[in-house]
């Protein structure tokens, strides 16, 4: 039971360490971002309003899904590692990118 908190724990922190490293590149790249950025509903969000909005809604998102894995967890809901998995497997593949992009 107490390796799965830690999984839990080593999954959230990779989750919101890579968020923080999308929004501190969003910060930094706020000049280019509209002309770069390829997902349509980020596109939107600039558009209305701009790179302090997307960060925000990024921020929100992250929460909501902090939030409901612990609730998966705290429920003992049956397919929680499959959630955790999914979402940690995603967050892992836009560090990879990022990795990568900047290899270049």
């Amino acid at each position: 039971m107490k390796t799965d908190r830690w999984c839990l724990f080593a999954c959230l922190l990779l989750i919101v360490g890579v968020s923080a490293y999308d929004s501190f590149r969003c910060a930094t790249d706020s000049e280019v971002l509209a002309e770069i950025e390829l997902n349509p509903v980020a596109r939107c969000v600039l558009d209305a309003g701009g790179v302090p909005l997307l960060i925000g809604a990024k921020s929100f998102g992250v929460g909501v899904v902090v939030g409901v894995l612990g609730e998966l967890w705290h429920a003992d809901y049956a397919h929680r590692w499959t959630v955790l998995v999914a979402v940690t497997f995603s967050q892992a593949l836009l560090l990879g990118h990022y990795a990568i992009n900047s290899l270049l």
